[in-house]
């Protein structure tokens, strides 16, 4: 990713999100998720040939775990700029949560 330093975190993995703010129940989705220093960007797929969306963790105005009642693994991110809530479930790929958890 351009403007990345080489010594930047960098992971990646697929976790289901709700769709533009809708709880998990009415609308969610797989998407493969890169982050790279501060950037987050998730995918159609793990090509990354179709972005569909992405953030900066900078602007993350809280983190917590997941009230959604139909997520029991996962993080809610409030993002400034952003209307909705970003939440995304690690029940798919239990060990991604510790992963994601240490951005």
């Amino acid at each position: 990713m351009a403007g990345v330093p080489d010594n930047a975190v960098t992971k990646s993995g697929w976790l289901r999100k709700n769709h533009k703010g809708c709880t998990f129940a009415k609308k969610n989705e797989m998407r493969y998720f890169v982050s790279s220093g501060f950037h987050v960007r998730y995918y159609r797929t793990e090509s990354k040939t179709s972005e569909c969306g992405k953030f900066d963790l900078r602007n993350v105005t809280n983190l917590k775990p997941a009230s959604d009642p139909g997520v029991k693994s996962g993080l809610t991110f409030l993002i400034k700029g952003r209307s909705g809530a970003l939440t995304v479930s690690f029940e798919s790929e239990p060990a991604m949560e510790d992963v994601w958890k240490t951005l």
